[in-house]
Parts: structure tokens; sequence; C-alpha cells
């Protein structure tokens, strides 16, 4: 074991909860800092939940949602929770805008696209 690894190993060992247990965890994962959450803090919630289930396997949850501005319970009842039928119906229509949009060569705007849809 080198010198190098030595000292950062006992850091990472001296780090207590907080800020510094945050910067150990940004640290060894190779630089990437989870608190930039890819502007994530500005979506709604259920896009942060979801960032929040790819991350889970770099971060613990609590760190995660502590980041993210959620509460731990509201994640896990996001995650438990079946998608509702009206959102259900949501996303079948915003994949029917998605391909009338690419359909019309992305020339279509929206008041095309909603008479196309009506028809």
């Amino acid at each position: 074991m080198t010198q190098h690894s030595t000292l950062s190993n006992n850091f990472l060992i001296r780090m207590h909860h907080g800020k510094e247990a945050l910067r150990a965890k940004i640290i060894s994962n190779r630089g990437r800092n989870i608190k930039k959450g890819q502007g994530f803090l500005l979506k709604p919630k259920h896009l942060r939940f979801e960032f929040i289930a790819i991350e889970a396997i770099n971060y613990p949850i609590t760190v995660l949602c502590r980041c993210m501005q959620v509460s731990k319970s509201g994640y896990y009842y996001c995650k438990t929770t079946p998608q509702s039928p009206r959102s259900r119906q949501n996303d079948k229509i915003i994949l029917q805008i998605i391909h009338a949009f690419k359909h019309s060569r992305k020339t279509y705007g929206s008041p095309r696209i909603y008479h196309q849809l009506k028809a």
C-alpha cells in the first residue's frame, strides 16, 4: 500500500456524518459530484425520485434524498405505489405526440399535431 492511499484511507476513516461524509463519497466516486444532480433539483419530485433510483447503486438512499431535497418516506412511497390511470394515459398521449412530430419530419407545431391527433 502506498503512502498516498494510506493517508487517504486514514482521512476517510476520520470522516464523520454531514458534509465531510458527503465529500468522502464524492472523493471515492472519482470526483463525481452528486450534488450537481444534473439539474434535477429544479425538476418535479417524480423525476427526482427516478434519479435517486438510478443513483442508488452508487450512493445511500439517505444521502441522495437529502441532496435531492425529498423525504425518504416520499421516495419509498413513490417506489411502491403503482402508476395512476391518468398518468398512464398521459404517457400514451406523449408517445403519440412524439410519433406525430417525428412523422412530420419535425415540422408540425402544436396546432397541427393537435388536429392530427383529434382526427
